[in-house]
């Protein structure tokens, strides 16, 4: 993990019946092992690139994940940025 953009919070998505299912377990694995908070959604009996027929269920799921997660993520970085800036000019109030 060395040599890569840090990373502080992630979402591995992983669909049952990808051929590369197993790397995107073991990609979580090392991206725990750096201390990075992860999130694993397993999408069991599902094909690669499952999220294209938008009337699957697990399709909805899918998207409904990763839109939340992202939203948490944007947030707490939003939070961290206006915490930063406060600190620096001395303005921090709680």
């Amino acid at each position: 993990m060395a040599g890569i953009f840090p990373i502080f919070f992630s979402v591995v998505q992983v669909a049952g019946l990808d051929p590369l299912r197993d790397e995107g377990f073991a990609y979580t694995e090392k991206l725990k092992a750096a201390g990075v908070k992860v999130q694993l959604e397993q999408y069991a009996g599902l094909p690669r690139g499952f999220g294209g027929p938008t009337e699957l269920p697990a399709t909805k799921a899918y998207f409904e994940h990763a839109v939340n997660s992202w939203g948490v993520f944007a947030m707490r970085r939003t939070k961290a940025f206006i915490l930063c800036l406060q600190l620096r000019s001395g303005s921090k109030t709680d």
